[in-house]
């Protein structure tokens, strides 16, 4: 079953995503905002299971080793490393395996869409985090097939 967390930007999608974890047990990871002092900075990706956190975009100009979109830079070693971890998520049968969030830079075939395209067909228990705008071509893309959605709202869900 896949379960697909759907939102706006800001809307608390990370957030429902760690409480379903909290209930639920599994691994993955999910995208965490970085401050410094009350200057937005980027996210880091933040293991569920551990709590450990690496650098995952940062707002440019920014010394991260990776490729830029829109007006931040990701990081390929966040990304190489959660491909790693998800490979052992996925061997050892990890249930439910969480991701945060599949959007734009997956449809362009960066980011997560490898490692993404393997829990798909991996028929494990997902839950992932997207942006409404593109639920539709997301589940079009990854041939999701009657995927449980969770709208959330600002300040709650439905």
């Amino acid at each position: 079953m896949i379960t697909i967390i759907v939102g706006a930007l800001d809307s608390g999608k990370s957030t429902k995503m760690t409480e379903i974890f909290r209930q639920k047990g599994g691994d993955g990871f999910v995208s965490s905002k970085r401050f410094d002092g009350e200057i937005f900075t980027g996210y880091d990706l933040v293991r569920l299971t551990t709590e450990e956190r690496i650098p995952l975009a940062r707002v440019l100009p920014s010394r991260i080793d990776g490729f830029e979109y829109g007006r931040f830079i990701f990081s390929k070693k966040a990304f190489d490393y959660a491909e790693r971890i998800y490979r052992e998520i996925i061997a050892a049968r990890s249930s439910p395996i969480f991701i945060d969030e599949i959007g734009r830079i997956e449809l362009d075939g960066r980011g997560f869409d490898n490692i993404f395209r393997r829990l798909v067909l991996s028929e494990a228990e997902i839950y992932f985090c997207a942006r409404d705008a593109f639920l539709e071509k997301i589940v079009e893309a990854y041939r999701i097939r009657n995927p449980r959605i969770q709208i959330i709202l600002q300040g709650g869900n439905i």
